[in-house]
């Protein structure tokens, strides 16, 4: 018996964001216009109208510089702004629980959701009120990554938000000795990494939920697809849990 589990996240609202947003340093802008740094030597010197000419060329050269460069900071800002809300959801400062999959098998036959999406501290209380059922009873609680990026990132959102945390989740430095890591199970608690879908298809097994097969979601788009198409969102987690459970069995780690 166990209980696998697994979540999805994404990033705080743009508001928050762009408070939270390291700063950005521009390149530093084009200096005034020189013209004696214009080499008119060989066309008889600045004061010739061919001089003149080339020194008013290269002013208006300038001064198209100075515009491009206005504009190309703002781009370079929102480029900055856009790169850092790429990667919030994988940060607990940044990012928030949108949802949780998890089975128990001794009591459910397909995975349960929690929807953290509109009310994240009462998601993550009910969640942890499963982990402590699981606890007591002594069941594994079996999942991929979850020592680095799930537990840590449920447990962080806790502490943010005020939630209160199992306290035989951890001993010490470690985690329970019913956490079971399928990719740390599966490098020998060694440094080898691999992605989920990856060992689901060396195994033989169905991977994740794709786009190429009619959903349109991924991991990184999950929180705008759970309010947009709910039904994907919703198969795309369970698939995941699933995995994690025919993973466990084939690896014999449950």
């Amino acid at each position: 018996m166990y209980l696998a589990f697994d979540i999805e996240t994404g990033g705080l609202d743009d508001e928050v964001l762009r408070e939270r947003l390291p700063s950005f340093e521009p390149p530093p802008p084009p200096g005034p216009f020189d013209p004696t740094a214009v080499k008119c030597g060989n066309i008889g010197g600045p004061t010739s109208e061919k001089g003149k000419a080339k020194i008013e060329e290269a002013r208006k050269a300038h001064d198209d510089l100075v515009q491009r460069y206005a504009a190309d900071v703002i781009a370079a800002q929102e480029k900055h702004f856009a790169d850092f809300k790429s990667r919030a959801a994988l940060d607990a400062t940044t990012g928030r629980v949108v949802a949780i999959g998890f089975l128990r098998d001794d009591q459910m036959e397909s995975p349960d959701i929690i929807d953290c999406d509109q009310d994240e501290q009462a998601g993550l209380r009910e969640w942890w009120d499963n982990v402590e059922d699981a606890l007591h009873d002594r069941l594994p609680l079996i999942g991929f990554n979850v020592c680095h990026f799930d537990l840590p990132f449920l447990v962080r959102r806790s502490w943010l938000l005020g939630v209160p945390v199992p306290a035989g989740l951890r001993k010490g430095r470690y985690w329970s000795d019913l956490v079971v890591d399928l990719m740390q199970v599966w490098g020998f608690h060694g440094r080898d990494m691999i992605g989920l879908n990856r060992l689901a298809r060396a195994f033989g097994i169905a991977g994740k939920v794709t786009e190429a097969e009619g959903t349109g979601v991924s991991g990184a788009e999950f929180a705008r697809l759970w309010r947009d198409n709910r039904k994907a969102a919703e198969a795309y987690l369970h698939q995941d849990v699933w995995l994690c459970v025919r993973l466990a069995d084939r690896m014999e780690a449950a």
